[in-house]
């Protein structure tokens, strides 16, 4: 998944500016469901975040990729 927002560190300093304190959850709980199904299906997963940047290195947005083994 992709997106074309702020990038990660923009975000975490705007909302400190707002006084913003929420801390999302979002990687753990995939973290604990990725736990779950390498319980009875193991195999290689993989969750990985790249801050997205333009060439004078602004950020443009942030990319998830989640890598799940096939099944053979």
């Amino acid at each position: 998944m992709e997106d074309n927002g702020v990038g990660r560190a923009k975000s975490a300093e705007l909302n400190e500016q707002q006084g913003r304190s929420h801390k999302s959850r979002g990687m753990e709980i995939i973290q604990e469901r990725l736990e779950i199904i390498r319980a009875s299906h193991p195999g290689n997963y993989e969750v990985k975040i790249i801050d997205l940047a333009d060439l004078q290195q602004n950020p443009t947005g942030t990319r998830a990729e989640i890598t799940l083994p096939l099944d053979e």
